[in-house]
């Protein structure tokens, strides 16, 4: 018999935006266990809210045995590692302070909008500990901003978003942003239709990745029903297309915690899935390491108080050699803030609406343009049509950012 536990710590401090004024502020401060035995191949869990009584815990988990879950994977063992992203988090003086500072700014210079949504600073610690000589801690200390925008004219319920995730709390960043889409935001453009270099600026589940999301998920792909299934090993994809899997801030700025809830982790918490074009693995808890003979990658997720289970986590698209200059050279680019509702077919097909996207051009956004819709396919998006990740960044705000592919693009 083995035991385990495993603890989730959240404190958030939250600042609700409604009308461009602060309407309300939310302080929450949880603590959530989970006491698991692991058996003859079996596993009970016992999970409480607040202070842990082990004690307490541990019976409870023997007693939750009865329930035969199966669980015949080997435990972490000989594990331990402590990791810290971000240092201690500024005052709730300080945070309420930047922010109305911020919304004073913003109101100020773009009279044309309203501003509301949520701003928030999170400290946030994973623990994990068993009696295989495995403990694994790591704690984030991280800022949210999520501002949604409307012009006061509009019919609409929002018109779009600005924000940040990052381990300072950069007001000017943040600033930078909202200016520069806001300026441009009545700027109208006329389009024409045609092939254009697409930037995607967020690399969400929404865009273009979900086709991976999905089809490089361990179970999918080892039941035959990814579009990649069975060609491990064949190179499929552009050569300067890699795809990672990656829980590392210092090499990708990704704020994630670096084992999952199994306890597993990686060697500089980062994995190819896609490596050069190549195949290389799906993404896999134990259960789907086991059963198919992946490789594991530690992608276990769920309730604090559940069995693991696979779900996908934070992929990364690795940055080339080349500049934003080398890679756009004079050519017009439509970077995208906002497409939703799009989707691939099961043979690769993907297309989606933009509601919201701006003409870049020397350097700059130039103005907004009309709703777009984008197609294109799953290999030529990241094969032909690929001209990659620059390794400085398009609009200025951070040390990289956004993923350029060449895409048929079309007014609404």
């Amino acid at each position: 018999m083995n035991k385990e536990i495993f603890q989730i710590i959240n404190e958030e401090f939250s600042i609700k935006l409604a009308n461009s004024k602060i309407s309300s502020l939310r302080k929450k401060d949880i603590q959530k266990n989970a006491f698991r035995i692991y058996k003859d191949g079996f596993i009970g869990i016992a999970g409480s809210l607040g202070e842990i009584d082990e004690e307490f815990l541990e019976k409870k988990a023997v007693k939750a045995l009865d329930n035969k879950i199966p669980y015949p994977y080997e435990i972490t063992k000989n594990q331990c590692k402590t990791s810290s992203i971000g240092q201690d988090l500024i005052s709730d003086e300080e945070f309420l302070k930047k922010t109305e500072e911020l919304l004073d700014r913003l109101n100020k210079k773009h009279t044309d909008f309203t501003f509301s949504n949520s701003i928030s600073k999170t400290r946030s610690v994973k623990f994990l500990r068993n009696d295989e000589n495995t403990e694994l801690v790591s704690e984030l200390n991280y800022y949210e901003t999520g501002i949604v925008f409307k012009h006061k004219n509009s019919k609409n319920i929002m018109d779009g978003f600005f924000g940040d995730e990052d381990i300072v709390y950069d007001t000017s960043r943040i600033e930078k942003m909202a200016d520069m889409m806001l300026d441009n935001y009545n700027n109208e453009l006329d389009f024409e239709d045609g092939e254009y270099p697409v930037v995607f600026l967020t690399m969400d589940t929404t865009g273009p990745l979900m086709k991976f999301i999905r089809d490089l998920h361990g179970m999918i792909f080892g039941t035959g029903s990814s579009l990649f299934s069975g060609r491990i090993g064949e190179k499929l994809f552009s050569e300067n297309f890699t795809l990672l899997q990656s829980a590392s801030y210092q090499d990708y700025e990704v704020i994630k915690h670096f084992f999952d809830n199994e306890g597993t982790f990686q060697e500089n918490f980062t994995i190819p899935l896609i490596e050069n074009g190549v195949l290389k693995r799906p993404y896999t808890d134990k259960k789907t390491s086991e059963m198919f003979d992946f490789e594991l990658t530690g992608s276990a997720d769920g309730d604090f108080d559940s069995v693991p289970n696979l779900n996908y986590e934070t992929f990364v698209v690795k940055s080339s050699e080349k500049t934003v200059e080398e890679i756009l050279g004079n050519r017009k680019a439509v970077i995208i803030f906002e497409a939703s509702g799009g989707d691939f077919t099961p043979d690769g097909k993907y297309a989606s609406p933009v509601q919201l996207s701006y003409l870049y051009e020397g350097g700059e956004l130039i103005g907004r343009l009309p709703q777009l819709n984008i197609n294109s396919h799953v290999y030529d998006i990241y094969g032909k049509d690929f001209l990659g990740v620059p390794k400085d960044s398009i609009l200025g705000l951070r040390d990289k950012d956004g993923m350029v592919v060449n895409m048929e693009v079309s007014k609404i």
